[in-house]
C-alpha cells in the first residue's frame, strides 16, 4: 500500500517547515549534537547538516500520517527545496524505520525483507564489478547502525554528484561479515552472497564506500550478475532470505566459497 507524495508538495512542507522558528531552532539543536557526539567528522556545512534533520521531522510527520514504517525518494538528484535527502535516510534507517533512495522497487522488496530477517538497517547500494575476489559497493547514503546497536564512524560530506548538501561516509568495522542481496529485474531469481569488509575508500564516486572480500570465486559473480542495485546487512542472512522469498516464488541463489 503506496502512498505517494508529490515533490512540489514536498517542497511547501519544506518552505512552510523553514518559516517556523521553534522547529528550526530544534533542527540546529539536533545538527549540533549530531555533529559534535564521537565519531563525527564534519567535511560539509552545519547548515546542510540542520536542513537535512529538517526533512527527517518531515518525513516521520508523513510516515506517521500514514502508518509507514519506509520511505523512499525519487528525483532526488535535483535535491528538494536545496536539501539533497542523502543524510536524512541515514537518520530514519538509524532511528529504526526503513529509508531508501532511487525509488528502486526492483531492490527495495529485499531490503524490507532483510530487515525484518536480521532487525537491523540494511544498506541500499550501488554495486561495482567484481576483480581479485573482492567489490566494491558505494552510495551517498548508508546507515551507521548496522549493528543494530553502535553508531558507526561517519565523515559528514557533500552529494558527491552535486557537491551539494549533506551525505555520509560510514567507516565501517574491517572484517565485518555482509549479506549481500543482489535482485534481478523480474523479481524472480535473487542473487545472495557473503563478504568480509576490507576497506572503507574515498575514491571519486558514491561517498559511502565499502570494499568487501567476497567468500564466493570472482568469476562465479561476475558470470551470474542480475539486476543493479544491492542490499547489505551485517551477518549471514542468506539461509533466511532464501526461505522467505521462496515463500513467494522468488528463488535465491545462494553463492559460496
Amino acid at each position: 500500500n503506496m502512498i505517494t507524495v508529490g515533490i512540489p508538495d514536498l517542497v511547501r512542507l519544506i518552505e512552510a517547515g523553514r518559516k517556523k522558528e521553534d522547529l528550526m531552532r530544534r533542527c540546529r539543536e539536533a545538527a549540533e549534537r549530531y555533529i559534535n557526539a564521537p565519531g563525527v567528522t564534519l567535511k560539509t556545512t552545519k547548515e546542510a547538516v540542520a536542513e537535512a534533520f529538517l526533512l527527517k521531522e518531515i518525513f516521520l510527520d508523513l510516515m506517521t500520517k500514514h502508518a509507514a514504517y519506509a520511505i523512499t525518494v525519487r528525483g532526488c538528484m535535483g535535491s528538494y527545496a536545496g536539501i539533497m535527502p542523502c543524510l536524512t535516510l541515514t537518520l530514519i534507517n538509524d532511528s529504526g524505520y526503513m529509508a531508501y533512495c532511487e525509488g528502486d522497487f526492483v531492490v527495495i522488496p529485499a531490503g524490507m525483507l532483510l530487515h525484518f530477517i536480521c532487525g537491523k538497517p540494511t544498506y541500499f547500494c550501488n554495486p561495482t564489478f567484481p576483480h581479485n575476489g573482492k567489490m566494491m559497493f558505494a552510495h551517498c547514503t548508508a546507515p551507521r547502525r548496522m549493528s543494530g546497536k553502535r553508531l558507526e564512524p561517519v565523515e559528514l560530506v557533500t552529494h558527491y554528484e552535486s557537491d551539494h548538501g549533506a551525505a555520509t561516509h560510514v567507516l565501517f568495522p574491517k572484517g565485518q561479515l555482509l549479506t549481500i542481496i543482489k535482485p534481478d529485474f523480474e523479481a524472480k531469481n535473487w542473487l545472495a552472497m557473503t563478504g568480509t569488509v576490507t576497506d572503507t575508500p574515498f575514491l571519486p564516486t558514491c561517498r559511502a564506500q565499502v570494499e568487501v572480500k567476497l567468500n564466493a570465486s570472482t568469476e562465479e559473480v561476475a558470470r551470474n550478475l542480475r539486476g543493479f542495485h544491492c542490499m547489505l546487512a551485517y551477518g549471514d542472512w542468506t539461509k533466511e532470505v532464501k526461505y522467505a522469498a521462496s515463500k513467494v516464488q522468488i528463488n535465491v541463489q545462494i553463492l559460496k566459497g
